[in-house]
């Protein structure tokens, strides 16, 4: 059985000799270009080659080698300019505090401030920031947001307009990236947007927006999904026929319970998805992909509606996302896609025997009647010890269904 053959039996809850691993295949379940370099380096593999294809999460493309070493089935064909508007269609060296060389965007600006800081920037301005040792580029909020504004000057015009379109040069990149990842190998190959129905004001704006004019909210909702609908479209188009998967993602929960009301996330942000994923369903043989974070147990009847069939990162540890709670109630309507192993805790902290209990124990509960993906709660951050990283690809070399 190929991967390709393996991903997309699971995605029909079809059985399969193990369940497919994905660990770099999107920018929700990606592999921290610092972690990736020292499992390389343990694996006695070559880590000179490793890109940054994520710069805000600085993940790296999971390929080669290093992704047969891992055992994964899917690969990733990313967008032109993921994060910050930078393309990674030409690369250069560059060093970061661990002394390695690793290849990032030729077009990455960075500057240093006086802390000792590297500053991302775009236009003369700084975008993003990654403090001194650290591993990530944060984004420079430029928010307009006063709080002593509302409930009366929500500063959100009702005339927003929002771009609707690729350019040539974008749907050419995404068409010859898809398309040489789906011949020269047999991975499931997904493809995915980094932007979702929240405008682009800030998190806080955007929360406060809905919670005091929702009518405002739910209108700006429509515009926005109505202009990714457009690109989405344009998407298909070009890839379509080399990918399996469409991901997307927008995360609706906290540690602890929901964003929002589940009556709210009903109204005002399932139906412009559900306009969105009908129209897939209805034109591809796409399978959608939908990450969000947290505790969102309460929404998930709600995503399942709109037409999410994949759910992804099934974040165990957070407030009643449970893997038994969920599988027994949502099992047979989405594919888990995640939740293999605790990325805040055991894979942290934990042994290798603990990590290599976890992986089994979820893989035998998620993957139960199939219908399951093994990917770790997030993304494999930079400060997880190698000995735990080899300890979960063991451990899935090991699993039995």
């Amino acid at each position: 059985m190929t991967s390709r053959e393996r991903v997309l039996a699971t995605l029909e809850h079809r059985s399969t000799d193990r369940a497919p691993v994905d660990i770099g295949g999107t920018a929700a379940s990606g592999f921290s270009v610092f972690s990736y370099s020292s499992f390389k380096r343990a694996m006695g593999l070559p880590d000179s080659d490793i890109r940054a294809i994520d710069i805000f999460g600085m993940l790296a493309f999971v390929d080669g080698a290093g992704a047969d070493a891992v055992g994964v089935d899917t690969v990733l064909a990313p967008e032109l300019c993921p994060r910050f508007g930078v393309k990674i269609d030409r690369w250069k060296e560059f060093s970061f505090w661990d002394g390695h060389k690793y290849l990032v965007p030729e077009d990455m600006t960075v500057q240093r401030d006086e802390d000792g800081a590297l500053l991302l920037m775009s236009d003369g301005k700084a975008v993003g920031k990654m403090c001194k040792g650290g591993y990530y580029f944060s984004e420079i909020a430029n928010s307009s947001m006063s709080f002593d504004c509302f409930p009366d000057e929500v500063p959100l015009a009702r005339d927003k307009q929002f771009i609707d379109s690729y350019t040539d040069e974008e749907l050419r990149f995404r068409e010859k990236t898809a398309k040489e990842l789906f011949e020269s190998s047999d991975k499931a190959v997904i493809v995915d947007v980094t932007e979702n129905i929240r405008w682009d004001a800030s998190i806080p704006e955007w929360l406060y927006c809905i919670a005091l004019d929702p009518d405002r909210a739910n209108e700006l909702h429509e515009k926005k999904s109505l202009a990714l609908l457009s690109k989405i479209k344009q998407l298909a188009q070009a890839t379509a026929k080399y990918s399996q998967v469409f991901a997307i993602y927008q995360d609706w929960g906290t540690q602890r319970s929901e964003l929002v009301h589940p009556d709210v996330f009903k109204a005002i942000v399932a139906p412009h998805y559900k306009r969105i994923f009908d129209w897939i369903h209805q034109n591809t043989e796409w399978k959608v992909f939908f990450h969000s974070c947290g505790s969102i147990f309460s929404i998930i009847p709600h995503m399942i509606e709109m037409g999410v069939d994949i759910l992804n990162p099934v974040q165990t540890d957070a407030a009643n996302m449970q893997p038994e709670k969920l599988k027994a109630a949502y099992g047979d309507q989405l594919v888990f896609w995640g939740g293999g192993i605790d990325t805040q805790s055991v894979m942290i902290t934990g042994t290798p025997e603990q990590i290599k209990e976890q992986v089994q124990d979820r893989i035998q509960v998620l993957g139960k009647n199939g219908g399951y993906v093994f990917a770790p709660t997030q993304s494999i951050q930079a400060d997880i010890p190698v000995k735990n990283i080899m300890a979960v690809i063991e451990a899935l070399k090991g699993v039995q269904m």
